[in-house]
């Protein structure tokens, strides 16, 4: 798949002129791969080569809204440092390690990450989601497994959880396997 020079901000995935803007920001990062998945949950990879200001950025011509993507990033992992990477785990739509999502209309809403098995997914300008008319469809992808959020004390099933439903008493959730 090709990809144009992008542009470093804003950071995360922006849908515009027929494709997608996507940056992300890694100081520790060598290599970025960007992840496009399909409803099969089968993989493209693509790797980013822009760097601006440690914001790692292309515009990737025909990805738009209701895409599924996240990141690998490349670097050296430390156990205990502060800035490591671990190309194995995915990336999302945020400068957080280890995180997933959806490309939807409400993403720059939201960011969400992965520590270990427990996710943990925080709101942001509420005020303008509301103006902007909610959460509307949107979702967060999670793995395939019964989830409980651990603040608000409600379950989930996996995979694609409706983010109004996830975030519907808190602004933040913090999803852990219920087994």
């Amino acid at each position: 798949m090709r990809t144009w020079l992008g542009a470093p901000f804003p950071l995360g995935a922006t849908a515009r002129d027929g494709g997608t803007n996507f940056a992300i920001v890694s100081e520790a990062a060598e290599k970025v791969l960007l992840c496009l998945f399909d409803d099969d949950r089968n993989e493209t990879q693509i790797e980013l080569h822009e760097l601006h200001a440690f914001v790692w950025h292309a515009f990737v011509p025909g990805v738009g809204l209701g895409q599924r993507y996240g990141y690998r990033v490349r670097g050296n992992y430390e156990a205990g440092a502060r800035a490591r990477t671990k190309p194995a785990k995915g990336l999302s739509n945020c400068w957080i390690y280890d995180a997933i999502g959806f490309l939807d209309p409400h993403s720059a809403y939201a960011v969400s990450f992965d520590r270990g098995g427990a996710i943990t997914v925080a709101s942001r300008l509420s005020i303008l989601l509301a103006a902007d008319g909610g959460w509307g469809d949107g979702s967060i992808l999670v793995p395939h497994r019964a989830m409980v959020d651990v603040i608000a004390g409600a379950r989930f099933d996996g995979g694609a959880i409706e983010t109004a439903a996830l975030l519907a008493h808190y602004p933040v959730a913090l999803l852990a396997p219920s087994d």
